[in-house]
């Protein structure tokens, strides 16, 4: 219809011509921007199933051994609870530390309806010396050793603490860099909880 009127209004000289043509470039285009911008939105819908260390982005799985030697899988930790926080320490990091009496609360707090499940991922420590610092800050939640340093370099964490806050889907809903307290993490759980 645009088109046909703008062949009876430019007439049947050269100058119809030229806004007919410019009528049709002015249509292509909006239809680039249009096919652009649906490839766009397509494409940002299809990023949460991409496997990132960023909110909105499935959490990267990993198997660590606990410090009783048990194999810990995140995926069927996370299967298993609403909320899985997955907080990157280090007996090393005074932050790190400073942060423990907070968390042993929170997973007091949390740890009986299984709703919300803390795992501490000890990174760069002499596995010796963990235990005995666990036992003595009474951190009851299960503590995972990163030896190696895969799993902190597969999260990109670059500050210790870091939190990471997983939902039952695997997705990242948080990340916390820094040293966190009771209430500060709490809101944020209950938060996410109230979520449908």
């Amino acid at each position: 219809m645009i088109i046909r009127f703008l062949f009876i209004s430019g007439g049947n000289g050269s100058m119809g011509k030229r806004i007919a043509f410019g009528g049709i470039a002015v249509l292509v285009v909006l239809a680039l921007i249009c096919g652009l911008n649906w490839l766009s939105n397509k494409k940002n819908e299809e990023v949460s199933s991409q496997v990132r260390p960023a909110i909105g982005y499935l959490a990267p799985d990993f198997t660590l051994r606990s410090l009783d030697g048990k194999a810990v899988r995140l995926a069927a930790v996370a299967r298993n609870s609403r909320l899985t926080l997955v907080n990157f320490w280090g007996i090393w990091c005074p932050y790190c530390v400073k942060e423990i009496p907070d968390l042993v609360r929170f997973d007091h707090q949390y740890a009986g309806d299984r709703k919300v499940v803390l795992l501490g991922v000890d990174v760069g420590d002499d596995p010796k010396a963990v235990p005995g610092f666990v036992l003595k800050n009474k951190m009851n939640y299960p503590i995972l050793q990163d030896k190696d340093n895969k799993v902190s370099s597969l999260y990109q964490v670059q500050g210790f603490p870091t939190t990471v806050i997983i939902d039952h889907r695997g997705v990242i809903r948080d990340l916390i860099i820094g040293e966190t307290n009771f209430a500060g993490l709490e809101e944020k759980v209950k938060k996410l909880l109230s979520e449908k």
